[in-house]
């Protein structure tokens, strides 16, 4: 009786993982493609948004900014890791802003790491082996943007919507969310995106927010 179960529990298994191609060995997903599997592929921020949200959504207690300073560098140290374990589309060049490095954020990390994370595996997903995805930083008077460009094919996933100035209004999951999480911390996601020339996506942040040394 025992073998038997044993052998019903690898073969559900077995069916499990054949059926569900784009799991990797820590259950995150790697080359997605398709709709259905971008979808499902956004569920691997889940967990990490939901407690991002939670934390932002903290009160403040009379504090105007609650989270504490942060330096970006290890920040984006860990979405660019997060970005290519759930990708694993081959070898990228991350060419990183040294000045971007040296900033310092009063944001929840986990949001802005999730959102950042977000944004860096589009890129991923739509450049090949050896490309060059850039991460800078732009300032205007009221707002600081983390900037992700590369020079891929220039698509959007599938389904997402933005307006006239790039704003997403919704469609895809994952960029959706990232939006989320970025106007928890009083921001906004913008991308823009040529066919055959590539996409340029911003990640804006309140000017208060965003400390020029470290």
């Amino acid at each position: 009786m025992i073998a038997v179960l044993i052998v019903f529990a690898m073969t559900a298994t077995l069916f499990f993982l054949a059926t569900r191609p784009w799991l990797g060995m820590g259950g995150k997903p790697v080359g997605l493609r398709s709709t259905a599997d971008l979808r499902e592929g956004a569920g691997w921020l889940d967990g990490l948004s939901e407690r991002a949200l939670r934390a932002a959504a903290a009160p403040s207690r009379g504090e105007p900014h609650p989270a504490p300073r942060t330096p970006l560098g290890p920040v984006v140290d860990r979405a660019i890791a997060a970005a290519l374990s759930a990708t694993r589309q081959g070898l990228r060049h991350w060419k990183v802003d040294p000045a971007l490095r040296a900033l310092a954020v009063r944001v929840e990390p986990a949001a802005l790491e999730a959102a950042l994370a977000v944004l860096l595996r589009r890129a991923a997903l739509h450049t090949r082996d050896g490309d060059i995805i850039a991460l800078r930083w732009e300032k205007g008077s009221e707002w600081v943007a983390f900037v992700v460009e590369d020079e891929g094919d220039g698509l959007l996933p599938p389904g997402t919507e933005t307006d006239a100035a790039g704003v997403l209004l919704g469609g895809d999951v994952g960029l959706s969310q990232a939006r989320r999480l970025a106007t928890a911390q009083g921001g906004d996601v913008r991308i823009e995106a040529t066919p055959g020339i590539g996409a340029r996506a911003w990640l804006t942040l309140p000017r208060e927010r965003v400390l020029e040394s470290a």
